[in-house]
């Protein structure tokens, strides 16, 4: 029994993707979100405000898809798992680096952390005028063009 809370923080601490904006676990979202370092890690982030006040009130609604990834379709995991891997694999280390020698400057917004689950920061991510694009894992042919941009990147990184 002692067993799985401690189970419940492994897997919050594994798991990366964006979450329902009605999920129990939203605090996934609001990390990444928080910082210019991964807002744009998942292309559904940021995720927008939950309408209903809350994981119960959602389900309460009857709509499962704001509270939970299976609802919406189980296919769409692996997808925000490939993004997200590629993402920090490609793009994160020089992000880091861009940081490191003041190419970027990094934002930190704590109260992210903190908002709950009502905000009014629309879809721009911090530190950046790009704003959240969820066809990028939703349609077909972007989701391919997008981690064949990620392959591209990481190789002419190399090719340097």
């Amino acid at each position: 029994m002692k067993f799985y809370p401690l189970l419940l923080l492994f897997m919050l601490d594994c798991s990366y993707a964006p979450v329902p904006r009605c999920s129990p676990f939203i605090i996934i979202n609001k990390i990444p979100e928080s910082t210019s370092f991964m807002a744009d890690f998942n292309p559904y982030f940021p995720v927008p405000e939950c309408e209903y006040g809350g994981p119960l009130q959602a389900m309460l609604a009857g709509d499962f898809k704001a509270v939970s990834l299976l609802a919406d379709g189980a296919w769409k995991i692996p997808r925000h798992n490939a993004h997200e891997g590629l993402w920090l694999f490609t793009k994160g280390p020089q992000r880091i680096a861009n940081y490191i020698t003041g190419k970027e400057k990094f934002e930190f917004d704590p109260s992210i952390l903190f908002e709950g689950y009502s905000h009014d920061r629309g879809t721009k991510r911090l530190g950046s005028n790009e704003h959240r694009d969820t066809t990028a894992i939703d349609n077909d042919e972007l989701f391919k063009k997008g981690i064949h941009d990620l392959i591209n990147y990481e190789k002419k990184k190399r090719r340097k």
